[in-house]
């Protein structure tokens, strides 16, 4: 059963990753081949006849081009990988925010409000609102709910009926919330700007217009190259589109996970405390219960 587990939690690990390999090899495996045969057969078609002299001066155009096309291309990607990275510690801020304030309300003077505020809240984005990310737009609901845990959470601060320590760590978390949600919903729209567009559309039409006249006798090492070069540049380009958008649901998207499993475990509480309500348990054994249900899953080995 154990070794059973273990296969499931690898598959469930591995598919995706795996299904955006295969997505990456094919389109650019694709595309380089289609491009290659386009211009073997551009070159049967058209006749250049450019000297060897025309073509060492060629040479030096098509390499300074290329160069600047290489830069732009990997200013872009870094560009993206980083705000991809961000988008992924901006989810688990905002997840861990909504966690100290669901954990800590529970100490608070009437806070079931609050507990119960976060966890529709928690829900709705789960549920509701990143099946829309993928669209580009937010959900409204999610919005007022998480202004109505902005508002519960700054009249119980208010009231003075709390622990100052632990209300001062409810304000940190809201201020962590309302920042890591207002950053996610600027990471919607596209990252690279409509003019890195045209530059790289430009720099990369050069470069291979510079490859198509600077071709060599011998035909198989000139399909060879040419596959190799644009191999490259399908997979770079596959690259840059799969890493824009980090929740567009495509390429290198980002998972609910964070707010599911936050979701599940402010649920379990709920039945836990609901089951100790019907028949209490001594103080001690609700306290171990209740911090049970937090805590982290034990790493398989």
């Amino acid at each position: 059963m154990q070794r059973r587990s273990i296969v499931r939690y690898a598959g469930e690990y591995l598919s995706a990753p795996m299904i955006e390999l295969v997505k990456c090899l094919s389109f650019s495996l694709g595309v380089s081949l289609v491009a290659t045969w386009l211009l073997k057969l551009l070159r049967r078609r058209v006749r250049h006849g450019m000297e060897e002299g025309s073509q060492s001066l060629l040479a030096n155009f098509v390499s300074f081009v290329a160069t600047l096309f290489a830069f732009v291309l990997a200013f872009v990607i870094a560009n993206l990988w980083g705000i991809y990275n961000q988008a992924g510690r901006v989810v688990r801020q905002e997840a861990s925010g909504l966690r100290t304030i669901f954990q800590v309300s529970a100490q608070f003077h009437s806070g079931e409000r609050l507990q119960g505020l976060v966890r529709d809240y928690v829900h709705c984005v789960a549920v509701d609102e990143w099946p829309v990310m993928t669209k580009g737009e937010y959900s409204p609901k999610a919005e007022r709910l998480k202004d109505s845990v902005w508002h519960e959470a700054l009249d119980l601060i208010e009231s003075g009926k709390n622990n100052p320590v632990l209300a001062k760590g409810v304000f940190d978390s809201l201020l962590q919330v309302n920042s890591a949600r207002h950053e996610r919903m600027g990471m919607l729209d596209s990252s690279i700007h409509p003019l890195l567009w045209v530059g790289l559309g430009i720099t990369g039409s050069s470069t291979l217009v510079g490859f198509f006249f600077l071709g060599i006798k011998q035909k198989k090492a000139q399909l060879i190259l040419d596959f190799l070069v644009l191999l490259c540049l399908s997979l770079n380009m596959y690259l840059m589109v799969a890493l824009d958008k980090p929740f567009s649901g495509t390429g290198f998207t980002l998972s609910e996970k964070p707010f599911t499993t936050l979701d599940e475990q402010a649920n379990k509480r709920v039945v836990v405390l609901i089951r100790q309500a019907s028949c209490p348990v001594p103080g001690d054994a609700l306290t171990r219960v209740a911090h049970s249900t937090f805590e982290r899953p034990k790493a398989i080995s």
